[in-house]
């Protein structure tokens, strides 16, 4: 006896389970869950999408919740029992579901074979999944309807799922990925180094709009970019590219040939975090062509110097200056001391970001200095900064007021490798910082008045 005529059969069944391990997860259809998303769910959706006069022919989006917040990430579960709900509901007139990307590295305007620039591409509602474990070990499902415009959930739309999930379907719910549909969206922002996707978001969802409106082809030409991070002029550069590729657009240098200019203007909304947007300008007017706004979402840590809006009663930051520091005892780089200038009573916090060497927290941890309330005001000062000169190392001030806000926030900075005297190397980069950069977007937007940052590049 030869081990021969065993290898086709082995080959075969490490095949099979190769296969069965790729396979993407679908709902077992004999769990209670199953029953209750094919029996109750779907229709529900279906007849309010389809049929209700607020929500009929409106776009709606799936995503994962977690309290009042869309998660940037998603589980798989989630993901698929999201997938069997588009399927079911794409097949219902009257019911519009905005474009997602078909793999992980195309944007939203890329998922049919050709563009299908329908009105409405932005979702006007969203369907959140939110699981919630309970003490007996059995699972909540609770789905409701978000309508971000009014920053509120809809009243009276709404299911809810208890119950066990399967071996499988609990596996499935632990294990999470960045829900790509969101990409370029305030909850998942493109990454410093997604440029080149950001360029192509832009360039699509320009040109379907510019498609919608029955425009012939234009020459059109793009403006220098404004004073900014330095992340406009990659996207500029890229936008160059992308923008031929659409049959309503031609690109050209020529001021005097060009029916269009493009416009590119960043505007800082959370530390290291830019909305960029796209705006076109007639030549021979120049009016503003309303409704052909394209916003994407950029996250850029270091990248400029954050404009900050004033609110009655907070803490603000009045001054920030960074200047060099020769009587510093940095080693190796530049030396810097930083100046701060605050109104209102709270505490400040500060952080650097260095080019290459990630993020690294200031305080709490290094020495800052403290000067007396003068005025309703005080001053600060911080001295022997090891950073990068030029714009590659970025120093941020957040000042906040109250204490559970303190309190959380000063949480958050400590998970920061700290950067004192002699050196600012060595911060969080990376996926790592990517996390953390997330859950400080959600502490500012929930701290809103009681906190306020500033942002200075290094001269």
């Amino acid at each position: 006896m030869t081990m021969r005529p065993l290898l086709p059969a082995l080959l075969l069944l490490l095949l099979l389970l190769a296969g069965c391990q790729t396979q993407p997860l679908h709902p077992q259809g004999g769990s209670d869950l199953q029953r209750w998303l094919e029996q109750e769910l779907v229709p529900y959706l279906a007849r309010q999408l389809s049929s209700h006069p607020r929500f009929r022919g409106e776009p709606v989006a799936l995503v994962a919740m977690q309290g009042d917040e869309i998660q940037p990430d998603i589980d798989e579960l989630s993901d698929a029992l999201r997938r069997q709900l588009q399927d079911a509901l794409l097949e219902q007139p009257g019911v519009t579901l905005p474009w997602e990307p078909a793999t992980a590295g195309l944007s939203h305007h890329r998922r049919r074979a050709r563009p299908d620039c329908r009105a409405g591409s932005r979702a006007r509602y969203y369907i959140g999944l939110q699981f919630t474990p309970l003490a007996d070990g059995s699972h909540r499902l609770s789905v409701r309807l978000l309508d971000p415009g009014q920053g509120e959930w809809v009243a009276g739309f709404g299911r809810h799922w208890q119950g066990r999930l399967s071996g499988r379907e609990q596996r499935a719910l632990s294990r999470r990925h960045p829900d790509e549909t969101l990409r370029g969206l305030r909850p998942l922002p493109f990454a410093g180094d997604q440029l080149d996707r950001a360029a192509e978001y832009l360039a699509n969802n320009l040109g379907c709009l510019l498609q919608q409106r029955g425009e012939e082809r234009l020459r059109v030409q793009l403006a220098p970019v404004p004073d900014g991070p330095p992340l406009l002029g990659t996207i500029r550069a890229l936008l160059d590219n992308n923008l031929s590729r659409f049959g309503q657009l031609a690109v050209t240098d020529d001021p005097g040939r060009a029916d269009l200019l493009l416009r590119l203007e960043a505007q800082p909304v959370a530390p290291g975090l830019y909305q960029v947007w796209t705006g076109l300008v007639r030549r021979r007017d120049g009016d503003h062509l309303n409704g052909l706004d394209t916003p994407v979402y950029v996250r850029a840590t270091g990248a400029g110097m954050a404009k900050v809006t004033e609110r009655a009663g907070a803490p603000r930051i009045e001054t920030l200056a960074l200047t060099p520091d020769p009587a510093g005892w940095c080693a190796g780089d530049a030396c810097y001391q930083a100046r701060i200038r605050t109104r209102g009573e709270g505490e400040l916090f500060l952080l650097a970001h260095t080019a290459g060497n990630g993020v690294v927290r200031l305080t709490p941890g290094c020495q800052l200095q403290r000067g007396p309330a003068e005025d309703g005001g005080r001053g600060y000062r911080m001295r022997g900064l090891a950073l990068q000169p030029a714009g590659h190392s970025t120093l941020y001030a957040i000042l906040v007021q109250g204490d559970a806000a303190r309190s959380r926030l000063r949480r958050h900075l400590e998970q920061l490798p700290a950067g004192c005297e002699g050196g600012t190397g060595g911060g969080l980069d990376g996926p790592a910082l990517d996390r953390w950069l997330t859950g400080l977007d959600r502490l500012l937007a929930g701290e809103g008045a009681r906190l306020q940052w500033q942002a200075r590049r290094t001269p």
